[in-house]
Order: structure tokens, then C-alpha cells, then sequence
């Protein structure tokens, strides 16, 4: 974990491009704009105040759309993020095929982005607390400690998704849905309180009572629910007996799903020197060979994986195939050869994009091929935009490329058009720039 927070260190340039890149494309050209952040929490918040008014549901002294809106807010974050954490590395693959960075940025990003729709709520929530005269207090110092623990939980999912999600991308789609359904499990509806009294007090599950609510707090959203609410809207500290549960299982997860994420390939194991020299010894990299078949024929070798049963293998293909070079410092090399001779794999192994499947390589220093020109360019942002997102994509520093945007303009011959969307461009611009 402490090399994930060197990375973040390292590319927090990156990091807010990223995020700035995800919020621009996702309201900028819809018509109620970034206003899109609100109109879940308040729809779901004026059904359930519709459905309390039939069923009964008791909130004590704090209005009920107010408590409910005060739990869909933790909530609405934590499932968002982890969601879109899980699908972020598939979201981001033209990037991962061409050009390296540390691959947690994604779902990191993915979290980061959902902050900026978090500070709208709060902004509603305050609205709401002036409307129905609920003065904040001291105890709100609590709510940052309660984010972070948020996007702890958050992680602790997303990490592990987004390694799965590469290899089985059910798991994309159906983690929004169960997040869904997990709502009701969650004093998102009915308080905590209620939960409490029902299994501590009177003991409705007889002696199972005190284990159910363990297993119950054991959920790290319980807790994070209930602590918002209790700080903000009841002026209390946080119930340390609900947290504490789903904080030992956070503390457990999220290790082990970052080294789910790790291991899933995505990470990058590079050394971090001035001069780069890099080493290749015996490299083959080998690919299976890619064939059609029948839905029965697919359904049937998924049948035969879960069980253990061997499957027919497909036909091997070798892109290189024992490879030895090295590279000192100050050496300048070219690598040539015909339409399939493995220039692109060697690249990508050489930046870690991909590993070898067998022998090792060893690099000191950074490498960014570039494989295709105009990787990561984004057609809806502008000329301007698309110059700071893909330096910090290459791994240039914001400063460096202040200094260096107008000579990028002039060699790109932009000067008229560097504020105008890229999808707007000629394919000669766009391959200028």
C-alpha cells in the first residue's frame, strides 16, 4: 500500500487530469449539465418519503426526508465509486494498450471523479438543513474521517473488480445491480436505531439476536450511514460499536483486493532511475490465437473450466520468440522489421504494458513508446484540453508543458483552432498535434 501512495504522489498531476477529463465528459453536453448529480438522491429520497407515509416507518425527532437524504449520501458515493471503480480499467484500455502509467490511477480516478457529485449533495444538504432548521455543529469535524473510511470501503470492492472485470466482464454489470438491491439491506430506508432495538433490546432473533447485528455491522456501510447521520443532523459522535466491525473487515479487504489487482497484471514493477538501461534476456512472449465458435461450444468449455475439466486448447502463437538485446546509457537504437515482426509487443513489454511469457527484462528509468499517434486524445475536449490531459498522460509535469504549449501550437499549426473540440479536426490536425 505504501507504493500505492508513492504512485499517487508521483502522478497526482495525473490524477487530477483524469478526474477533470471524466467530470467534463460526463455533463458537458448534457443539457441540465452537472445539476444531473442531484436529481438521484432527490428522486430516490421523494420515493421513499412516499413509501414511509404508507408503511410507518418512525425517524424520532429529525424529518424524514431529511434523514433519508443524510443516509443517501454516503451511499449514492460508495456504490458510484465502486461501480464505476470495477469497470474503469476496461473503460481505460486504449490508454493501458498503448501507454504506462501506474494502473491503480483508474480506479483511484474512478472514486476521486464521484467527489466533485459528492460536494453538490452536501450543497442540497444544507439547503435541506436551513429548510427544516437543523444547525450544524462541532461534530461535523467527524465527516471528513467518514469520507475517507468511504472510499477506503469503496476501494476495498473496485480494486479487486477491476482485475476481475478485465478477464469476466459480467462482473461489470451485475455489481450495479446487487449494489442496487443491497440499498434495502442498508439503514438507508429505516435508521439503525430501529435495527437495534429490535435484535439488542428485545432479542427478536432469540440467541441468534447479538450475532445477527455483529454480522449486520459487519457491513461497512452500516456504520458509515449511521456516523453521517449522527454527526450531522443528531449532534453526536459516531456509534464506535457499529463502525468497528465494518472497519476490521475494510482493514482486511483492501489489502487483499489490491493484491488481487496486483496480481491480475495490471501494476507497474518498474525501477525508478535518472538513465534509463534496460536488459532483455530471453524474452518470449506468446499469444493463443483467436477462433470462432458456437454459443453451445462456448457454454460448454465454460462448464468444463468451472469444473476442472480440461479444455481443447487453442493454437499458440509466438509474437517473439527468444529475444537477448541491452541498451546502454547514451545509446540511441532502432528496431526494425516487417508488419507483424513483434516492434509493438517489444515495446509494450519494454513499458511494462504487457509481461513477457517467459524470460526477463529489466529497465531503469521510465519508458513511453509511443505506439499510435494520438493515444488518449479525447474528441470531445478541446485542442488546449487534450494538451495538458495527454502530457500528464505521457507523464510531463503541468509546468513543462505550460512552458512548452505554444511551441506545441505553432509545430502543430493550431493557432486558430487550438480551442475548438479535436472532433472537429481534420485526421492531418489531429496526427499534428
Amino acid at each position: 500500500m505504501v507504493f500505492v501512495v508513492k504512485n499517487l504522489v508521483e502522478y497526482r498531476e495525473l490524477l487530477t487530469v483524469l478526474a477533470w477529463k471524466n467530470v467534463t465528459l460526463r455533463y458537458k453536453q448534457a443539457y441540465l449539465g452537472i445539476a444531473w448529480a442531484v436529481v438521484k438522491p432527490l428522486t430516490l429520497m421523494l420515493i421513499f418519503t412516499l413509501v414511509k407515509s404508507f408503511v410507518g416507518i418512525d425517524s424520532g425527532n429529525i424529518p424524514y426526508p431529511l434523514l433519508t437524504f443524510a443516509a443517501l449520501i454516503p451511499w449514492i458515493f460508495f456504490q458510484e465509486s465502486a461501480s464505476e471503480g470495477v469497470s474503469s480499467v476496461v473503460g481505460n484500455a486504449n490508454l493501458i494498450k498503448k501507454i504506462y502509467f501506474p494502473r491503480e490511477i483508474f480506479p483511484i480516478t474512478a472514486v476521486v471523479t464521484k467527489l466533485v457529485e459528492l460536494g453538490i449533495n452536501f450543497i442540497i444538504l444544507a439547503g435541506l438543513m436551513i429548510w427544516f432548521q437543523f444547525i450544524p455543529s462541532m461534530y461535523m469535524l467527524w465527516v471528513p474521517f467518514i469520507i475517507f473510511y468511504t472510499i477506503l470501503a469503496a476501494l476495498s470492492i473496485a480494486f479487486a473488480g477491476a482485475a476481475f472485470n478485465v478477464y469476466y466482464r459480467d462482473m461489470g454489470t451485475a455489481l450495479p445491480v446487487l449494489l442496487s438491491l443491497l440499498m434495502y439491506a442498508y439503514p438507508v430506508i429505516y435508521p439503525l436505531q430501529l435495527v437495534k432495538d429490535k435484535l439488542l433490546e428485545q432479542q427478536a432473533a432469540g440467541e441468534w439476536s447479538n450475532l445477527l447485528y455483529t454480522l449486520y455491522t459487519l457491513n461497512p456501510m452500516a456504520g458509515i450511514i449511521e456516523a453521517f447521520q449522527s454527526v450531522v443532523l443528531r449532534n453526536q459522535s459516531p456509534d464506535l460499536t457499529a463502525m468497528v466491525p465494518g472497519i476490521i473487515l475494510v482493514a482486511i479487504l483492501l489489502p487483499l483486493s489490491y493484491a488481487v489487482f496486483q496480481t491480475g497484471g495490471i501494476l507497474f514493477r518498474g525501477c525508478y532511475l535518472n538513465m534509463p538501461i534496460i536488459e532483455v534476456n530471453h524474452v518470449t512472449k506468446e499469444y493463443q490465437l483467436g477462433q470462432l465458435q458456437s454459443m453451445k461450444t462456448t457454454a460448454f468449455n465454460q462448464w468444463r473450466r468451472l469444473t476442472g475439466q480440461p479444455i481443447e486448447e487453442r493454437a499458440p502463437f509466438k509474437a517473439l520468440d527468444d529475444v537477448n538485446f541491452s541498451i546502454e546509457t547514451g545509446e540511441v537504437v532502432g528496431i526494425i522489421g516487417h508488419n507483424g515482426a513483434g516492434k509493438s509487443t517489444l515495446l509494450k513489454l519494454l513499458a511494462n504494458i504487457s509481461n513477457p511469457s517467459s524470460g526477463s527484462i529489466q529497465v531503469k528509468g521510465k519508458v513511453a513508446p509511443l505506439i499510435e499517434v494520438g493515444a488518449g486524445l479525447v474528441g470531445d475536449l478541446t485542442g488546449r484540453e487534450n494538451i495538458y490531459l495527454n502530457g500528464a498522460i505521457l507523464g510531463i509535469a503541468k509546468a513543462e508543458i505550460k512552458r512548452k504549449f505554444y511551441d506545441i501550437v505553432a509545430f502543430a499549426e493550431l493557432e486558430e483552432f487550438i480551442d475548438t473540440p479535436i472532433k472537429c479536426y481534420s485526421s492531418g490536425m489531429q496526427a499534428r498535434l
